[in-house]
């Protein structure tokens, strides 16, 4: 027993030593090195697509994507992935539909409503939605004038009473926005949008660009890795001789050399790890 133990161990040492033998190599540090740079320029190449995405969402912020249909269809635009958020609420009028009210979270009191500045002449009157009368109360700033708000509350009392429901849909990456609103047409009749942009510049060819890289990257890093590790077997046979003299089986120098190369990508794949937390945290955060 005490006899397989210790042999135990002298494996165990032996395999630290072939280990850190191997990180010594020179060829060993040229594949670190290529392996290294490869990943290195993917984060970034991924982190500049993401802060672009941040900046394109930053310059749509207050545009929203308008589908008018029955209630039922809340939870399947609620469980849409390509929605930031999506917010409820009724037509006002039967002859002026380009009013809508929607639910507004800031706003507690039932039967009250906020209506943008354009219609401060409101304030104090009273309106009746859906046999519902609501209290205007206030204005808030907005940028769109026929846009009134209320609380969750009155907003679902409200859409009780009608089949028709208006669902204001914010986007996570306004970049895909026409891929967006071309499947949203084939699903609902009635889409509206409101755009509005903060700058004029254009980040969709910056975008498409860093996609490529990301790609060519990509398939870069799958042929370095391949060819180091064919590279890294072939070099380790000349000296699988030594492992047998020593005791290893064959399935032994095999894990050895599969343990090698796992050491060496997981290595490199940690200190780009540390990368793309600093990066992420100093662009996106």
């Amino acid at each position: 027993m005490l006899y397989f133990v210790y042999k135990k161990k002298v494996f165990e040492g032996i395999k630290m030593i072939l280990l850190k033998s191997f990180f010594r190599k020179k060829t060993t540090k040229n594949y670190f090195i290529i392996f290294l740079i490869t990943i290195i320029l993917l984060v970034v190449f991924i982190i500049g697509k993401n802060y672009c995405i941040n900046l394109i969402n930053e310059n749509y912020t207050g545009s929203f994507i308008q589908i008018t249909d029955t209630k039922d269809k809340y939870q399947s635009l609620l469980n849409n992935s390509s929605f930031k958020s999506v917010k409820k609420g009724v037509i006002y009028g039967d002859d002026n539909d380009n009013i809508v009210i929607i639910e507004a979270s800031n706003i507690k009191e039932d039967n009250v409503i906020y209506v943008s500045n354009e219609y401060s002449e409101l304030i104090n009157k009273t309106i009746n939605v859906y046999n519902t009368d609501l209290k205007i109360i206030d204005t808030y700033n907005s940028n769109v004038p026929n846009q009134f708000i209320g609380s969750k509350n009155t907003i679902e009392k409200l859409i009780e009473k009608t089949n028709k429901t208006v669902f204001l849909v914010d986007l996570n990456n306004w970049n895909n926005y026409d891929k967006v609103v071309n499947k949203l047409n084939k699903e609902y009749k009635n889409i509206l949008t409101y755009i509005n942009e903060q700058s004029d510049f254009d980040y969709k060819p910056v975008i498409t660009a860093l996609d490529i890289f990301i790609i060519l990257n990509i398939i870069i890093l799958i042929i370095v890795i391949a060819i180091a590790c064919f590279n890294i077997i072939e070099d380790e046979k000349k000296i699988n001789t030594l492992y047998n003299y020593i005791g290893y089986s064959k399935i032994q120098i095999k894990l050895l050399t599969f343990a090698k190369i796992i050491f060496l990508v997981i290595s490199n794949l940690l200190i780009c790890l540390v990368i793309y937390i600093i990066l992420d945290n100093i662009f996106l955060s």
